[in-house]
């Protein structure tokens, strides 16, 4: 499902440029994002924002290009801590 404008709240996604990001869930439903400017610092702040995100990607041209996924997130931000 692509995210519409209207639901997007910072200012830059309004503005051309940038590229587009996958937001996986769980439940293998996902969003497509356009427009973001900083895939990385967007990415953290969905993981930061709800739990049920499986993986993020980066999709340039439609095409794969990185993926995180959210346990290596809450690893990196726990201090490479055992997650349960």
């Amino acid at each position: 499902m692509k995210v519409g404008a209207n639901h997007r709240t910072n200012p830059l996604s309004h503005k051309p440029g940038g590229g587009e990001v996958r937001i996986t869930f769980i439940s293998g439903k996902y969003r497509d994002y356009d427009k973001v400017k900083f895939p990385q610092a967007f990415i953290r702040k969905c993981f930061d924002m709800d739990e049920d995100i499986l993986q993020a990607q980066v999709l340039p041209e439609g095409k794969v290009i990185t993926r995180f996924e959210y346990i290596n997130f809450m690893k990196e931000k726990n201090g490479n801590r055992k997650i349960n």
